[in-house]
């Protein structure tokens, strides 16, 4: 007897398959996990990603499935739509992390919303969601935008961009005492006051350098105390005063680390 499937079919603009197919990435391995297959179709226009799995799973893939999406609609399209309209003349790592920063904040509460939003999540046309269904959330960003060019000078000065990114990060609650940042050739890895290994946030979106990523990653985190260990020579100057900057933190180099 032939098992039962289920199928759910992502689309997306062309313009825009980068965000699918970091989906598709992250999807692969729970799709794996249950004996399901993925499969992708480059069409002249749009891009298409077609999950099948063993019907029994479909709950917990659809729930997947929408978080990932609802993620990439509101960190990723935010940031690219924030960047499109905000007033911006410097693209140093201090002024990248105070968009990614203002990306995070409310990102939890537009998951939730997005995810109602997924009527039929057997077909879910990305790009569709965003244009024509995220209205409301569209509104929200635009009075960050205001606010943000009518203060636009905040922008255009290292030191209050600093500032500012000091005063959005303490309306932030603490998420970790102690967080150890330990650093390779290859990437970092981050741990908890206990050693305990904290899974690393995913951030969607093209050409991130890895500082770019590490500083979201810690934000996410929003630690007491922060503790660089392994080959922190590999850290840029911008990098390390930010770092002390927001979370006075401190250096261990690691002998053959």
């Amino acid at each position: 007897m032939n098992q039962k499937l289920a199928e759910t079919t992502l689309s997306i603009d062309n313009q825009n398959k980068f965000f699918l197919q970091s989906i598709k990435d992250e999807l692969e391995k729970p799709v794996s996990c249950v004996n399901g297959i993925i499969t992708e179709l480059d069409a002249k226009n749009r891009y298409y990603v077609s999950l099948a799995y063993p019907i029994e799973h479909k709950p917990q893939m659809t729930a997947l499935v929408r978080e990932s999406v609802a993620r990439v609609i509101s960190v990723s399209y935010k940031k690219r739509y924030l960047l499109e309209k905000i007033r911006i003349t410097n693209d140093d790592l201090t002024t990248r992390t105070l968009i990614n920063t203002m990306c995070i904040f409310d990102s939890n509460i537009d998951n939730r919303s997005l995810v109602r939003m997924f009527d039929n999540p057997e077909v879910i046309v990305i790009d569709g969601v965003y244009n024509f269904r995220s209205k409301n959330l569209k509104r929200k960003w635009d009075e960050i935008i205001e606010l943000s060019n009518a203060n636009d000078v905040i922008f255009n000065n290292k030191s209050i961009v600093r500032d500012f990114l000091r005063f959005l990060l303490e309306a932030v609650p603490f998420v970790n005492k102690k967080l150890f940042a330990v650093l390779n050739y290859d990437g970092f890895e981050l741990f908890d006051e206990k050693n305990k290994r904290i899974v690393k946030q995913k951030f969607i979106y093209p050409d991130l350098s890895e500082e770019e990523i590490l500083m979201y990653n810690i934000i996410c985190q929003k630690p007491r105390m922060l503790v660089f260990m392994g080959k922190i020579d590999i850290l840029s100057d911008e990098f390390r005063y930010l770092a002390d900057y927001l979370f006075a933190a401190s250096y261990e180099s690691l002998t053959n680390s």
